[in-house]
């Protein structure tokens, strides 16, 4: 491994339900570091009266860990933050996933309505479909774009989708660090649908955390009407990343 990977972490930056799980495991896997989501904190899990958090434990990501859960260099962290959050202060390449911001406004709308409150995150979800397209157009648009202004790396999703191997292949050698083939080649495998969705299982009860993760499922789901209101708020993005 390159030894430049000891002088920085990496950090995986996406709005939410942009694959940001997926291409975090397939880093720590593929460089063999720890994974790490910036949220997670060892006083969150010491705290008595946080059983969500202690559950995250048995999380794949956390489930060996001798020595506390707290970030350490290097790893690769996945984070939801803006560009210049406090959370962010420390030395790290940025690497920004963006998707299709019409399937994430699918996603995370049966992420909430289902796993968040089938697993007690949340206790109901009553936002019409309607209301949450407007909410994730408004804030994917204002997350893209402020990235977007940022010294950062940029990856498609779309584009890890079709080809996982040359788009991590292109994203490390532009990370500067060095890497095996076969340990490449094992972190792909190791983190295809199926397997992430079994090893999920473990942390989830109701466990559609990866639900379809798919191209274009937004089709399916948009009328005319809701094709017109996130046109409206960020069909201009949508253009310019090449999605219209």
């Amino acid at each position: 491994m390159n030894k430049t990977i000891n002088d920085f972490n990496l950090v995986v930056t996406e709005y939410p339900k942009s694959g940001g799980t997926w291409l975090t495991s397939l880093i720590g896997a593929a460089l063999c570091i720890p994974m790490r989501d910036l949220y997670i904190t060892q006083e969150r899990i010491d705290d008595r009266n946080n059983s969500f958090y202690k559950g995250i434990l048995d999380h794949p990501w956390y489930k060996d860990i001798t020595h506390g859960v707290n970030l350490i260099m290097p790893c690769v962290v996945k984070s939801h933050e803006l560009p210049h959050s406090p959370l962010l202060d420390f030395n790290a390449k940025y690497i920004h996933l963006f998707r299709d911001g019409r399937d994430i406004a699918v996603s995370r709308y049966f992420f909430e309505k289902e796993f968040c409150v089938k697993n007690g995150l949340t206790q109901n979800f009553d936002m019409s479909f309607e209301d949450m397209l407007v909410k994730v157009a408004t804030e994917w648009k204002i997350y893209v774009k402020a990235w977007m202004n940022e010294d950062a790396l940029f990856l498609r999703y779309e584009d890890l989708l079709t080809d996982t191997k040359l788009a991590l292949v292109s994203l490390l050698n532009q990370c500067n660090v060095t890497y095996q083939d076969s340990q490449l080649d094992f972190a792909i495998a190791d983190n295809v649908k199926d397997k992430m969705s079994s090893k999920l299982s473990a942390v989830y009860s109701h466990n559609t955390f990866v639900r379809k993760g798919i191209a274009g499922d937004w089709k399916n789901h948009f009328t005319a009407s809701h094709c017109e209101i996130f046109d409206a708020i960020a069909g201009d993005l949508l253009k310019e990343l090449g999605y219209a």
